[in-house]
């Protein structure tokens, strides 16, 4: 999840999180394992709050942020 002004993006790996993502306030909505949305959002975020507790990579989590953006890790 990133809040960037007036723009909320939800990132999750299951497709049917979009209409839950939708309810909590999120703009837009990227699935983590479709490659082609995340060749699209490469270097688009300023900044991505992660909250997932269990061991993940962090590779694609980074390419997404532009260049001086921040990962936050919350889990």
């Amino acid at each position: 999840f990133w809040h960037e002004g007036d723009r909320d993006q939800h990132l999750n790996q299951q497709k049917g999180r979009n209409s839950q993502s939708t309810q909590l306030g999120a703009d837009e909505f990227l699935v983590s394992c479709d490659p082609a949305q995340m060749q699209a959002a490469m270097g688009t975020l300023d900044g991505i709050i992660d909250t997932v507790s269990a061991k993940h990579p962090l590779l694609p989590l980074i390419c997404l942020l532009k260049t001086g953006g921040k990962i936050t890790m919350l889990a």
